[in-house]
């Protein structure tokens, strides 16, 4: 029986140390210690005005050697482009030169935030922490929109997270330049006395289709964060105090003559709330939301329920976008839509009366639809 046992737990151990291994490979696999940067200490203050005149510019070394993915995989690009580094006490920046041969047909799309993905476009992705799983990506396309999210489990994206940072372009005869500013206080990071992050930075051609790499990762290939670069050369500086507050105050005016169906006649309503985010320490987050409202976002499309089943809305509030995957399951097993204000009106159906929310009860049999109209 005892013999049985240890075999039994030999072989879960063998298992383990099996499972292990690929992980372990995987990561020296992936990891492309050949690519590294350099980022250079500025003395003077730098303009964001996507103008690479600074002085610290002319002391950055400059970077290429991007390859192909789409459509021509590993083949050298079409046109060529340089990125500069250079950091302070307070920022990393980031100087990219993208040259064209055709500047007069560069693709500049303006969008809403977080939406860079029609025109040409560049993409700075970091892994802070250096664990080749978790990093950021901050995109911006010919025309200046902005986009950035969190990059998770090697290759997934979370794009509701928003980072304050800064960015600038501008269109010059021989192509354009991106001018990028991304304060410490935005990303995460260990404190160390010198770092040594992941970067990865991709090119899209919107005209030709073309993709490029600087660290590359091609077609087949699983991985992401894994298969960076290295930033070297970031030294002597401190992980600062993340504290954000948004505070917001809603109001709400209601102008009717006093009737069955508004008996308060003209009524005005405020309330106040607000978010707070504060960083405990390097890996730890504490997020806190007071009277989290709908008014802050887009409204949801109408929608007429006739079913006995309730409505499942998307969620829009940032407060429950950011970090939401950490909740995921198989199952629907939290709804954030339910935390919020209650209903503040009851259903009465004599005579035709308008419903915000009308009670599931009075779906349980045939509706009456000359009775019940509802707006969202």
């Amino acid at each position: 029986m005892r013999k049985k046992i240890s075999r039994y737990i030999g072989g879960l151990l063998v298992l383990l140390l099996y499972g292990m291994q690929p992980a372990w490979s995987q990561e020296e696999k992936h990891a492309n210690s050949d690519k590294v940067m350099h980022a250079v200490r500025a003395q003077d203050e730098i303009r964001i005005d996507g103008i690479l005149d600074d002085a610290a510019w002319a002391y950055a070394s400059r970077n290429g050697g991007f390859i192909q993915r789409y459509p021509n995989q590993d083949e050298a690009p079409t046109d060529s482009t340089v990125v500069q580094i250079v950091c302070d006490d307070e920022a990393v920046y980031f100087g990219i030169t993208l040259f064209d041969s055709q500047p007069d047909k560069i693709e500049r799309r303006l969008d809403r935030r977080d939406r860079p993905w029609d025109g040409d476009r560049v993409s700075v992705n970091i892994d802070s922490y250096h664990d080749h799983r978790t990093g950021y990506f901050f995109v911006v396309n010919a025309a200046g929109v902005e986009g950035d999210g969190l990059l998770f489990d090697d290759g997934n994206e979370d794009t509701d997270w928003d980072g304050v940072w800064d960015s600038n372009v501008k269109i010059t005869n021989y192509g354009w330049v991106l001018e990028m500013k991304i304060p410490y206080h935005t990303i995460r990071f260990t404190r160390q006395d010198s770092y040594v992050w992941g970067v990865n930075f991709i090119r899209d051609t919107y005209r030709t289709k073309e993709r490029d790499f600087w660290a590359t990762v091609r077609r087949g290939e699983s991985g992401w964060v894994s298969r960076f670069g290295h930033l070297e050369g970031i030294e002597n500086i401190t992980p600062p105090m993340r504290l954000q507050m948004v505070p917001y105050t809603v109001s709400r005016g209601q102008l009717a003559p006093i009737a069955p169906q508004t008996p308060k006649g003209n009524d005005l309503n405020q309330s106040l709330g607000g978010n707070i985010k504060y960083g405990l320490t390097s890996n730890m987050t504490l997020d806190l939301t007071a009277n989290p409202d709908f008014g802050r976002v887009e409204a949801d499309g109408a929608q007429l329920n006739l079913s006995t089943f309730e409505q499942f809305f998307t969620e829009k509030r940032p407060f429950f976008l950011e970090g939401a995957q950490i909740f995921d399951t198989p199952l629907d097993l939290f709804y954030s839509r339910r935390i919020g204000r209650t209903p503040s009106r009851s259903a009465d159906l004599r005579g035709g009366t308008l419903l915000e929310r009308p009670p599931a009860e009075i779906f349980s049999g045939r509706p009456n639809l000359q009775d019940v109209r509802r707006t969202v």
